[in-house]
């Protein structure tokens, strides 16, 4: 390649960038890795790639649905209080995102579970309250009529 004039006047070659940063997996690759270790049942593995992505690129647009298939490793493991706070990690750090009103619906569901009726009503008329427009939103309705 052409040598490239460096601001000292003297010609330097191009970098060639060898960094680890370079050949770490973007948030695309994270996230495809992540769904792959769901699929074969391999929670703790998929968070792995789920929690790297986050940190990474906490703006991805993976971002948000990488926070939520956290959530359902950790419901899929029975692991309840660790589901629940990463189903609220997803609304309240992603309130926008497509995934959030699925969150806050499987919150309810988790308490509901639980056994904690005032609990689960106030997340399901959060639901409502908050994605009046979503499918969650009629289902956490009709759920509510059932919990009076």
């Amino acid at each position: 390649p052409p040598a490239v004039p460096s601001a000292g006047g003297r010609p330097t070659s191009p970098t060639v960038v060898d960094s680890a940063a370079a050949r770490a997996p973007g948030p695309n690759q994270l996230y495809t890795d992540g769904r792959d270790q769901l699929t074969r049942g391999s929670s703790a593995t998929a968070r792995i790639y789920f929690q790297e992505l986050l940190t990474n690129y906490p703006t991805s647009d993976y971002a948000p649905d990488a926070q939520f298939w956290i959530a359902e490793s950790f419901a899929k493991e029975k692991n309840l209080p660790a589901a629940d706070a990463a189903y609220a990690a997803v609304v309240s750090a992603h309130p926008t995102a497509a995934k959030a009103p699925t969150a806050l619906y499987k919150r309810a569901q988790l308490v509901l579970q639980q056994g904690l009726i005032p609990q689960a009503r106030t997340l399901l008329e959060q639901v409502i309250a908050r994605y009046p427009r979503s499918d969650e939103a009629e289902l956490a309705a009709e759920q509510l009529k059932t919990l009076r």
